[in-house]
């Protein structure tokens, strides 16, 4: 499930691409599963100006791509509501839990006449504006974005920053960030020393880092545990921890460890 997750970030993070026969477009962050219901500009200015409001809300630059937020509109336009100046439609939000939550969105335009056409209008961000409504978790959000568990460059021995967001299971996320670009060596390297690990240790399993598009990426399991997080008790929890903290503060005792600069799981 988490490849599937992260390999759909990666599509929805690419180029406007179109899928014809479902009427469906991947456009940024944002799915459009009928697309019919919307022009091409008007879909490009809600997926564009609801990204930097994203950033706005939540506090954090960048923070669609970075923390693989993405939006499903799959409602058709009768599901538009036009009230006090506003069109105002519901959406599904997946944050990096790959948890679902409904808000609202809105737009405006100043023409109120042609409020209740825009959406299948060409448009440009000076006729149209949209929003977030009230309903959007801003609390919940700004609080998954905070690591649960943290280690600074040279903190306790560590060679490189440590920051963990320890929600999915037992699949574990590894984003690596480099002091310098990679090449094929260096990431053979890398690969190398988490093989030797995994070899001194059964309970893991990896996947090896990749590039994908500018990000490396890898993926870490557990042999033999849990996949439900409720249902880890707090030694269990700890133990799990400790483990992944061994694996990267061995990592960054070897040549290897010497290229990276931070690594996030997620």
């Amino acid at each position: 499930m988490r490849v599937l997750i992260i390999l759909l970030t990666f599509n929805l993070v690419s180029s406007f691409s179109a899928f014809a026969q479902s009427g469906t477009y991947e456009l940024g962050w944002v799915i459009f599963h009928d697309s019919t219901q919307f022009s091409k500009s008007f879909m490009i200015e809600m997926e564009r100006q609801l990204r930097g409001r994203m950033d706005l809300e939540l506090l954090k630059p960048n923070v669609v791509e970075d923390y693989y937020f993405y939006m499903n509109v799959d409602q058709p336009d009768s599901f538009i509501v036009f009230r006090n100046g506003f069109a105002f439609m519901e959406v599904d939000i997946y944050d990096l839990r790959s948890f679902s939550k409904k808000s609202t969105i809105c737009w405006r335009t100043d023409s109120i006449s042609e409020l209740t056409t825009i959406h299948t209008s060409e448009v440009s961000w000076k006729n149209v504006q949209f929003y977030f409504t009230s309903n959007l978790p801003r609390e919940e959000y700004r609080r998954i974005l905070v690591p649960q568990v943290e280690r600074k460059k040279g903190e306790d021995g560590f060679a490189f920053d440590v920051s963990m967001y320890l929600y999915t299971y037992p699949d574990i996320s590894f984003e690596f960030y480099f002091k310098s670009p990679p090449d094929k060596f260096d990431l053979e390297q890398i690969n190398l020393e988490l093989g030797e690990i995994k070899k001194e240790n059964e309970s893991f399993y990896f996947v090896p880092v990749k590039q994908y598009g500018d990000s490396f990426h890898s993926l870490l399991g557990f042999n033999n545990i849990s996949t439900d997080y409720s249902d880890f008790d707090q030694n269990e929890i700890s133990r799990y921890v400790d483990a992944l903290l061994a694996v990267f503060k061995r990592l960054g005792e070897s040549d290897a460890g010497e290229l990276i600069e931070s690594v996030r799981l997620m």
